[in-house]
């Protein structure tokens, strides 16, 4: 994460902050999703999922650990993700609060 300008940010604000950057590529939200079914990847796994690189994954898996959605660990030159029962209630009950409604019509302000 890039430097943080000085500020008197409370931690519930900073851990907002992370939640929202670890789940803005929704390649990450679709990680979360399939460790909600699975509970337990490597990176070759979701690799070969995704079509990307190792390394790729390991960037977005890093995001997501850094925000304490997910837990990484290290075995045998494998990035291995899982998610807790409590970090699965954290990330349903932030699920819970979007949906997608398509927003035709709107430009520069003004609606059709």
């Amino acid at each position: 994460m890039g430097v943080i300008k000085y500020f008197d940010y409370s931690p519930q604000t900073l851990s907002i902050s992370m939640v929202g950057r670890a789940l803005a590529h929704p390649c990450r939200v679709k990680i979360m999703e399939l460790l909600l079914e699975r509970k337990k990847l490597n990176n070759l796994e979701f690799a070969e999922y995704f079509g990307m690189t190792r390394s790729t994954i390991h960037d977005h898996l890093v995001k997501l650990w850094q925000a304490d959605i997910i837990n990484i660990a290290s075995e045998q030159g494998s990035t291995i993700a899982s998610i807790s029962e409590s970090q699965v209630e954290k990330y349903m009950l932030l699920a819970a609060l979007f949906t997608f409604e398509r927003k035709d019509g709107f430009h520069l302000g003004v609606l059709d």
